[in-house]
């Protein structure tokens, strides 16, 4: 009769399924992102409208931010940008750009609603731009299935491979024994 074998280490157990976690939660972001409409979502175009509320401070974006606008020989603290509602001319809009060298990443610049309403809005040397954070935009859903992947992955990794060496090592066979030599 052969001993019951022991159960399986708990970080193990809680690593795999960690790790299970964080590569459901890569192939959700994978998906999600691609039929999100961002600045860093990659290969869609900006809506043609985004829908403003008066007073609420907007974010202008395109895909590679203010090296995008330098490269196109535009000053990114000085752009010329305007929006139009559907049916009107276009009017000036009043965008503090950001500065040559910032951190962010797709961001150029910001402006203040003065109305609510959906505009087009486009910049003079770049065309449409993106409002990531317009009122009809929805929610960054592949954002969150990046960090919960990043956070399952980075922790379930390492509790997998320790759960790994805490396994019952089998039992080492003796070595046959020699023959006398008599």
């Amino acid at each position: 009769m052969t001993a019951p074998s022991p159960p399986l280490p708990r970080a193990l157990l809680a690593g795999g399924l960690l790790v299970l976690i964080g590569l459901v939660s890569w192939v959700v972001y994978a998906v999600q992102s691609r039929g999100e409409q961002h600045s860093y979502a990659p290969g869609k175009a900006p809506p043609t409208y985004v829908r403003l509320e008066r007073g609420h401070t907007y974010w202008l974006a395109i895909p590679a931010g203010v090296p995008a606008v330098t490269a196109a020989g535009l000053d990114s603290t000085r752009l010329q940008c305007t929006a139009a509602a559907p049916g009107q001319a276009p009017g000036a809009l009043n965008v503090a750009g950001e500065q040559t060298g910032t951190k962010l990443t797709t961001r150029i610049g910001s402006f203040v609603a003065g109305a609510d309403g959906s505009v087009h809005i486009e910049c003079k040397g770049i065309g449409d731009v993106y409002v990531d954070n317009a009122a009809d935009a929805g929610y960054d859903w592949s954002g969150l299935a990046l960090v919960i992947a990043s956070l399952a992955l980075a922790i379930g990794l390492p509790l997998t491979l320790s759960g790994l060496r805490r396994l019952p090592q089998p039992a080492a066979t003796p070595p046959p024994a020699e023959a006398a030599v008599g």
